[in-house]
């Protein structure tokens, strides 16, 4: 089932400022900001990441057909996969009620 963008938005900004985990769990980031048009990751001191929700909302409708928490099976979508499933997983078991 598809998550939705909004509903996920919403969970992901309870999240801001927080240091997370990857989902293999060899890396942490953190969820800087989200914006309108962006999500951004502290990944280091001096290295902050921003994805585009686009990207973000193409990541979310491929885990909805393949169910898949490797990065590996998003390359052609961005480079920041890590931190979308990591998001994905932390939403997933939130029990946050789904739309429908």
């Amino acid at each position: 089932m598809p998550i939705d963008l909004d509903s996920f938005i919403a969970f992901c900004k309870t999240l801001t400022g927080h240091e997370l985990d990857t989902t293999g769990g060899k890396s942490k980031f953190i969820l800087q900001n989200i914006t309108d048009h962006a999500f951004y990751y502290q990944v280091s001191a001096d290295n902050l990441r921003k994805q585009n929700l686009r990207y973000v909302k193409r990541v979310l409708e491929h885990y909805a057909k393949i169910g898949s928490l490797n990065p590996g099976h998003y390359a052609h979508i961005t480079q920041n996969a890590a931190y979308n499933l990591a998001l994905i997983q932390l939403y997933e078991k939130s029990g946050v009620p789904k739309p429908k």
